[in-house]
């Protein structure tokens, strides 16, 4: 006993004598972690999608808060909180949309917007191409502070993108950030043939493969911005290792956030995150990235709500609406030669919706001479949609331009065939299977 404590207090008085006679030895060690530690960043990953250029709260839902308005005053909190050069903004796509009062101006308004509001980028869902894949491209302009991206839609006649594939951005102390953008093939089946005529859409995964070994020796963070659903994000992460964040496509509104980390190793680990319907909330991630030991690690801090409680900013909203109401009067004027709230027909409060569907095709009768007229019902919107009342003779409503583009949310292409019964008895039968599936 007596020989151990002899021991350990001689032990103890060499370890004070080194510390004090080498001071020095054990000071560049502690330096180098210091300095490690010093050099990881936190960057802030702000998500939305699904916008559908709604500027505020939206008609579908009088409970549900979302667009453009509110989600300025929580990026602002946000900024002023971690720094604008720790901050990323990036949409998932369906960003202009369906929106009627984006018609006037062809999504000018919402781009303006997104811009205002600091979005470093944005991919391409089914309702970006609503004006054309030129008017979409010419939004595109990094010299404007929006990106559009996405690698899988290619131009036939050179097979490059036709958008810009992916944008490296600059961030806070050094740290580069690479974003690339993908969307689901599937969307050209909903799109108009005029706006996509010259474009091919190629397997996004097969692109991101080619992208992302490229990506890897230029950036420290590596991120996949799609309008995929969750299943090929998942799909994505398995067969393409080296992503830290994929962003999900926004779904239905009853479809909450989903958030998973694909566990592919132990420095390949991914998160896939997918927003809210309607802008409803703002995903916030981060990334806690040190480039010294060339790792980054991804995960949900969590989930802002955009509701009725959020402040808006009145200037902001004012100045949105305004611009884009006068923009969509001169659209009503040389589109259709009528204001947008003058009667294009007076109906009595007994007319209803039913009753809008039947004139809807009285007229694709008489103006395609067919004796069989069919509509997707899908394509029709009576939610939040109420006919106003004629101001010289109260007991009338109006059905106006503004009233039918609300109803009629998206555009149609009106076509024309020749069916034998037996194939018309095959489109009844699938209509039917498809309604009751619903």
């Amino acid at each position: 006993m007596r020989d151990s404590s002899v021991l350990k207090s001689t032990l103890l008085h060499i370890l004070r004598f080194s510390a004090a006679l080498f001071p020095l030895t054990l000071l560049p060690n502690i330096v180098v972690c210091q300095t490690q530690d010093s050099k990881a960043v936190n960057l802030t990953v702000l998500v939305t999608g699904n916008t559908f250029g709604y500027f505020d709260v939206t008609p579908v839902d009088e409970n549900t808060a979302g667009g453009i308005v509110r989600r300025k005053t929580i990026f602002e909190q946000i900024r002023t909180e971690v720094g604008a050069d720790k901050l990323l903004l990036l949409d998932a796509g369906n960003a202009l949309g369906y929106y009627y009062l984006l018609r006037g101006d062809r999504g000018e308004s919402m781009i303006s917007a997104m811009r205002a509001l600091g979005y470093d980028a944005m991919t391409v869902g089914r309702h970006e191409f609503d004006y054309g894949k030129e008017q979409l491209r010419s939004y595109g302009d990094s010299s404007q502070n929006l990106n559009i991206l996405c690698a899988n839609i290619l131009d036939q006649s050179n097979a490059q993108p036709f958008f810009k594939p992916f944008a490296i951005f600059e961030k806070g102390n050094g740290l580069r950030v690479a974003v690339l953008g993908l969307t689901d093939p599937r969307i050209q089946q909903t799109i108009l043939n005029r706006h996509i005529e010259g474009l091919s859409f190629s397997d996004p995964i097969g692109a991101a493969k080619t992208y992302i070994s490229q990506l890897r020796s230029q950036a420290d963070v590596i991120i996949v911005l799609s309008h995929l659903n969750a299943a090929d994000c998942y799909k994505l992460a398995l067969e393409v290792p080296g992503i830290d964040l994929i962003i999900a496509r926004a779904e239905g509104s009853n479809i909450s956030t989903v958030t998973r980390t694909e566990v592919l190793g132990t420095a390949d680990n991914t998160l896939i995150l997918r927003p809210e319907h309607y802008g409803t909330s703002v995903c916030r991630a981060q990334i806690r990235v040190d480039p010294a030991r060339k790792s980054a690690v991804a995960t949900l801090r969590n989930i802002v709500p955009v509701s009725s409680s959020t402040p808006g900013d009145a200037e902001f909203a004012t100045q949105l609406r305004v611009g884009a109401e006068q923009q969509y009067y001169n659209y009503s004027l040389s589109t259709f030669g009528i204001e947008p709230d003058e009667p294009l027909l007076l109906v009595d409060d007994s007319y209803t919706n039913n009753d809008l569907i039947q004139s809807l095709l009285h007229v694709m009768l008489e103006k395609t001479g067919s004796e069989i007229a069919l509509f997707n019902n899908t394509f029709f919107r009576f939610e939040g949609v109420e006919l106003p009342r004629y101001e010289d003779d109260p007991q009338f409503r109006k059905i106006t331009v503004r009233t039918l583009e609300q109803i009629l949310w998206t555009d149609n292409e009106l076509v024309s065939m020749q069916l034998t019964g037996q194939q018309l008895a095959a489109l009844q039968r699938m209509s039917a299977a498809q309604t009751a599936a619903r």
